[in-house]
């Protein structure tokens, strides 16, 4: 397979699976607090699926490094994420949905950053253009987001269950065309991880990032249902967070000069701060509309974070860590979530979404304080 096609199929999968997630994030929990459950439950559903994600995210990572299997694990991640979904779409009980949630953590947390990995891979001593590649993933959010909550106000939230794994079966299909990976480890995989996570730099990557994700929790799982709080309909939410998406375009396509003229360490930086800029803003927030607004913030954060991020990652991980290195990332998030998804959620059924927003920010701008009192240490 040519180099030119290999990137092609690297740039297919990043649309079909942010194409899945356009449709399933923005919804989620909306549909949650629709069949009865409250801000404390929804905030222990994404606390324990994330647990589950802390362990397994590495663990599929080290297998891509190690075997070189990328086909089968994508394959086999893809799946059971598929079918805890679908399962989702068939129960109402706390229980249940804390279950499925589970098992859709297992195995859905590997997929992005295997992903990841892969194109990284791909792109060699030009990973400085990997926003080249990761682009259509903001492409493929944007097919599906924009016309998501008008649909669902027509067909019923539970449709976003079917569009989810009609994404991941293309998704899937696509997988087909990845050529062979290459194992790169060449010690024992747990001696290489552990010697990795002491360097100091990871410790305060963690530290920070734990710090900002735990902030990240209050949009991501309480956006939506404060907007509907306020009198928002569907169909702005969807626009909402197709904003947020739209807002990472021009970051992406400017990803390598902005790498070049600011350095990895740098965009990580400012990502966390704005992060704390944009939740204070979401608790001043007088009406559902603002959020419109606001969201366009979600490039210089999310984006330069994330370009940032894994770029750095990347710098500081090992040769043969590569894939390892990138699942810390969702590692690091979901420990945040497992601390903050609960907090996030107590807070909002406590001080409302407001406050919460408000206190999501100064956590937020903490982690950034850390990251650059910490980066050159």
């Amino acid at each position: 397979m040519s180099h030119s096609r290999s990137l092609f199929v690297g740039k297919a999968l990043y649309f079909f699976v942010y194409a899945g997630l356009g449709i399933l994030l923005p919804f989620l929990n909306i549909h949650f607090r629709e069949i009865g459950l409250s801000g404390t439950q929804i905030g222990l559903i994404n606390t324990l699926g994330p647990l589950v994600a802390i362990f397994s995210g590495p663990i599929w990572g080290m297998m891509a490094d190690r075997l070189g299997r990328m086909r089968l694990l994508l394959g086999i991640v893809t799946l059971g994420a598929m079918f805890a979904v679908m399962g989702l779409s068939a129960v109402k009980s706390f229980g249940s949905i804390l279950l499925l949630m589970t098992i859709y953590n297992l195995f859905g947390s590997a997929i992005i950053p295997l992903v990841d990995s892969y194109n990284l891979l791909l792109l060699g001593e030009h990973r400085d253009r990997y926003s080249e590649q990761r682009i259509w993933g903001t492409i493929g959010f944007l097919a599906t987001s924009p016309l998501n909550g008008f649909i669902l106000e027509r067909t019923g939230v539970n449709a976003i269950f079917w569009g989810y794994s009609i994404c991941l079966g293309l998704f899937t299909v696509t997988v087909i065309g990845l050529p062979p990976m290459q194992a790169r480890i060449r010690q024992a995989v747990f001696k290489g991880f552990a010697q990795m996570l002491k360097q100091k730099a990871w410790l305060v990557l963690a530290a920070s990032l734990i710090l900002v994700m735990l902030a990240n929790n209050s949009w991501v799982n309480f956006l939506g249902i404060a907007m509907k709080q306020m009198g928002g309909s569907d169909g702005l939410v969807g626009t909402a967070w197709s904003m947020g998406a739209l807002s990472e375009l021009p970051v992406m396509l400017l990803g390598s000069r902005l790498l070049y003229r600011l350095g990895a360490k740098k965009m990580v930086t400012l990502g966390f701060f704005f992060y704390g800029l944009r939740m204070i803003l979401y608790g001043l927030m007088p009406a559902p509309e603002w959020a419109l607004g606001i969201g366009l913030m979600h490039g210089i954060s999310f984006g330069f974070y994330w370009l940032g991020g894994v770029n750095y990652v990347s710098e500081i991980a090992p040769e043969e860590l590569r894939a390892t290195g990138q699942s810390m990332l969702a590692t690091f998030y979901n420990i945040a979530s497992v601390f903050g998804a609960p907090l996030i959620g107590w807070l909002f059924d406590a001080i409302g979404a407001s406050w919460m927003f408000l206190l999501a920010g100064v956590i937020a701008w903490l982690g950034a304080g850390v990251f650059w009192s910490g980066r050159n240490r």
